[in-house]
Protein backbone atom coordinates (compact mmCIF):
# COMPACT_ATOMS: atom_id res chain seq x y z
CA UNK A 1 0.00 0.00 0.00
CA UNK A 2 1.70 3.27 -0.88
CA UNK A 3 0.16 6.38 1.03
CA UNK A 4 1.64 9.55 -0.13
CA UNK A 5 2.15 12.34 2.28
CA UNK A 6 0.51 15.66 1.17
CA UNK A 7 0.35 18.98 2.80
CA UNK A 8 -2.97 20.76 2.74
CA UNK A 9 -1.73 23.68 -0.09
CA UNK A 10 -0.79 20.58 -2.31
CA UNK A 11 -3.83 18.94 -2.22
CA UNK A 12 -6.33 18.64 -5.97
CA UNK A 13 -9.34 20.18 -5.65
CA UNK A 14 -11.18 16.85 -6.62
CA UNK A 15 -11.54 16.41 -2.81
CA UNK A 16 -14.36 13.68 -1.63
CA UNK A 17 -17.25 15.80 0.52
CA UNK A 18 -19.86 14.19 2.50
CA UNK A 19 -22.88 15.35 0.08
CA UNK A 20 -21.15 13.89 -3.33
CA UNK A 21 -18.94 11.19 -2.09
CA UNK A 22 -19.96 8.49 0.48
CA UNK A 23 -18.98 5.28 -0.95
CA UNK A 24 -15.47 3.99 0.08
CA UNK A 25 -13.10 1.48 -1.03
CA UNK A 26 -11.84 -0.94 1.79
CA UNK A 27 -8.07 -1.71 0.82
CA UNK A 28 -6.74 -3.17 3.55
CA UNK A 29 -7.19 -4.74 6.86
CA UNK A 30 -4.86 -4.91 9.66
CA UNK A 31 -5.30 -6.11 12.88
CA UNK A 32 -3.95 -4.46 15.78
CA UNK A 33 -5.12 -6.80 18.65
CA UNK A 34 -6.92 -9.90 18.58
CA UNK A 35 -10.13 -7.47 18.63
CA UNK A 36 -9.12 -4.50 17.25
CA UNK A 37 -8.94 -4.02 13.00
CA UNK A 38 -7.54 -0.83 11.07
CA UNK A 39 -9.81 -0.70 8.21
CA UNK A 40 -8.00 1.69 5.46
CA UNK A 41 -10.33 3.31 2.60
CA UNK A 42 -10.42 5.25 0.06
CA UNK A 43 -12.99 7.59 -2.38
CA UNK A 44 -14.34 4.98 -4.92
CA UNK A 45 -14.21 8.21 -7.32
CA UNK A 46 -10.49 8.06 -6.40
CA UNK A 47 -11.04 11.45 -4.69
CA UNK A 48 -8.64 13.08 -2.00
CA UNK A 49 -10.69 13.32 1.56
CA UNK A 50 -10.15 16.34 3.10
CA UNK A 51 -10.28 15.93 6.78
CA UNK A 52 -9.11 16.94 10.27
CA UNK A 53 -7.46 14.99 13.13
CA UNK A 54 -10.35 13.71 15.55
CA UNK A 55 -13.00 13.73 13.00
CA UNK A 56 -14.79 10.72 12.68
CA UNK A 57 -17.21 9.15 9.58
CA UNK A 58 -20.38 7.20 10.23
CA UNK A 59 -21.12 4.18 8.15
CA UNK A 60 -24.06 3.13 7.37
CA UNK A 61 -23.38 -1.11 7.32
CA UNK A 62 -26.13 -3.45 5.97
CA UNK A 63 -25.38 -6.23 8.60
CA UNK A 64 -28.38 -8.52 8.62
CA UNK A 65 -31.93 -7.39 8.15
CA UNK A 66 -31.47 -3.85 8.61
CA UNK A 67 -28.82 -1.13 7.68
CA UNK A 68 -27.40 -0.23 11.05
CA UNK A 69 -25.27 3.10 11.11
CA UNK A 70 -21.90 3.47 13.68
CA UNK A 71 -19.89 6.26 14.20
CA UNK A 72 -15.68 5.76 13.87
CA UNK A 73 -13.16 7.80 14.52
CA UNK A 74 -10.32 8.51 11.87
CA UNK A 75 -6.99 6.72 13.24
CA UNK A 76 -4.85 7.97 10.44
CA UNK A 77 -3.27 11.46 9.76
CA UNK A 78 -5.18 13.99 7.12
CA UNK A 79 -1.52 14.83 5.70
CA UNK A 80 -2.35 11.03 3.82
CA UNK A 81 -4.74 12.32 1.88
CA UNK A 82 -6.10 9.74 -0.50
CA UNK A 83 -6.37 7.17 2.23
CA UNK A 84 -8.37 7.18 5.92
CA UNK A 85 -8.28 4.26 8.15
CA UNK A 86 -10.61 3.85 10.90
CA UNK A 87 -9.85 1.18 14.05
CA UNK A 88 -12.42 -0.62 14.83
CA UNK A 89 -12.45 -3.01 17.85
CA UNK A 90 -14.66 -5.93 18.24
CA UNK A 91 -17.89 -5.24 20.71
CA UNK A 92 -19.49 -8.56 22.06
CA UNK A 93 -22.81 -8.79 20.67
CA UNK A 94 -22.10 -5.59 18.57
CA UNK A 95 -23.86 -6.15 15.23
CA UNK A 96 -21.31 -3.48 13.40
CA UNK A 97 -18.28 -4.28 14.99
CA UNK A 98 -18.86 -7.50 14.47
CA UNK A 99 -19.70 -7.32 10.62
CA UNK A 100 -17.14 -5.18 10.01
CA UNK A 101 -14.49 -7.67 11.68
CA UNK A 102 -16.25 -10.97 9.87
CA UNK A 103 -17.01 -9.79 6.67
CA UNK A 104 -14.85 -6.54 5.91
CA UNK A 105 -11.97 -7.24 3.43
CA UNK A 106 -10.06 -5.54 1.09
CA UNK A 107 -12.43 -4.45 -2.51
CA UNK A 108 -15.49 -4.12 -0.83
CA UNK A 109 -17.22 -1.19 -0.29
CA UNK A 110 -19.13 0.88 2.42
CA UNK A 111 -21.63 3.66 2.53
CA UNK A 112 -20.36 7.00 5.33
CA UNK A 113 -20.83 10.38 5.90
CA UNK A 114 -17.97 12.46 6.91
CA UNK A 115 -16.18 13.87 7.86
CA UNK A 116 -18.08 15.32 11.22
CA UNK A 117 -17.09 16.16 14.78
CA UNK A 118 -15.54 19.14 16.30
CA UNK A 119 -12.97 17.51 18.69
CA UNK A 120 -9.57 18.53 17.18
CA UNK A 121 -6.68 19.98 18.82
CA UNK A 122 -5.65 23.67 18.60
CA UNK A 123 -3.33 24.84 16.24
CA UNK A 124 -1.42 27.35 17.84
CA UNK A 125 2.50 27.08 17.22
CA UNK A 126 4.93 25.69 19.64
CA UNK A 127 2.05 24.27 21.27
CA UNK A 128 2.12 21.57 24.29
CA UNK A 129 0.07 18.74 24.01
CA UNK A 130 -1.25 16.05 26.61
CA UNK A 131 -3.06 13.24 25.18
CA UNK A 132 -5.07 11.02 27.47
CA UNK A 133 -6.97 7.84 25.99
CA UNK A 134 -8.28 4.40 26.84
CA UNK A 135 -9.02 1.57 24.69
CA UNK A 136 -10.52 2.28 21.71
CA UNK A 137 -11.27 5.74 22.69
CA UNK A 138 -7.79 6.17 21.00
CA UNK A 139 -8.12 6.39 17.32
CA UNK A 140 -8.64 10.28 17.50
CA UNK A 141 -5.66 11.08 19.12
CA UNK A 142 -3.91 8.68 16.84
CA UNK A 143 -4.71 10.58 14.33
CA UNK A 144 -3.65 13.87 16.23
CA UNK A 145 -0.33 12.42 16.81
CA UNK A 146 -0.02 10.74 13.25
CA UNK A 147 -0.62 14.05 11.89
CA UNK A 148 1.89 15.95 13.89
CA UNK A 149 4.28 13.97 12.73
CA UNK A 150 3.73 13.94 9.81
CA UNK A 151 3.92 17.67 9.60
CA UNK A 152 8.06 16.50 11.09
CA UNK A 153 7.51 20.34 13.29
CA UNK A 154 8.79 20.80 16.86
CA UNK A 155 6.15 19.49 19.02
CA UNK A 156 5.90 18.61 22.95
CA UNK A 157 3.73 16.34 23.05
CA UNK A 158 2.92 13.75 26.37
CA UNK A 159 0.84 10.92 25.30
CA UNK A 160 -0.76 8.49 28.05
CA UNK A 161 -3.18 5.64 26.87
CA UNK A 162 -5.10 2.89 28.91
CA UNK A 163 -5.89 -0.73 28.62
CA UNK A 164 -7.09 -3.61 30.43
CA UNK A 165 -4.23 -5.19 30.02
CA UNK A 166 -0.62 -4.51 27.80
CA UNK A 167 -2.00 -6.50 24.60
CA UNK A 168 -5.14 -4.69 24.61
CA UNK A 169 -2.89 -1.53 23.57
CA UNK A 170 -4.25 -0.32 20.15
CA UNK A 171 -0.85 0.83 19.38
CA UNK A 172 2.46 -1.42 19.15
CA UNK A 173 4.63 1.83 20.39
CA UNK A 174 2.24 1.67 23.67
CA UNK A 175 3.12 -2.04 24.28
CA UNK A 176 5.91 -2.81 26.83
CA UNK A 177 8.33 -5.04 25.70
Amino acid sequence: MDIKVAHRADMPLDRAYPDTDTELLCIDVHPETPDVKTFTFVSRDGKHIAFTAGQYFAFDIDAGDATETRCYSLSSSPLRANAISVTVKRVPGGKVSNWLHDHLVPGATVQASGPLGQFVRPTRPNQKYLFLSGGSGITPVMSMARELADRTLPADVIFLDAGRTPADLVLPALRPG
